[in-house]
């Protein structure tokens, strides 16, 4: 299994089909981001609600990296 790399949501996302993810401005999101199938949508595991679904990858951002 591929490390995922993970991500934050930057707006409200409320599925719309059976395979979509429901997320919240500030959710956790993980997702594969060498491994994805559908362009322009990350196939994403939400912790929060232990769920994996799609999810617009313009939805998503990378956290931010700050060294110690």
């Amino acid at each position: 299994m591929r490390e995922a790399s993970s991500a934050m949501e930057k707006r409200v996302r409320k599925a719309q089909a059976p395979d979509d993810l429901s997320v919240r401005r500030g959710d956790w999101i993980y997702a594969d981001l060498n491994n994805q199938t559908v362009d322009g949508w990350l196939w994403a595991y939400a912790p929060k609600t232990r769920k994996y679904g799609f999810i617009p990858k313009a939805y998503a951002r990378p956290p931010a990296m700050t060294s110690l």
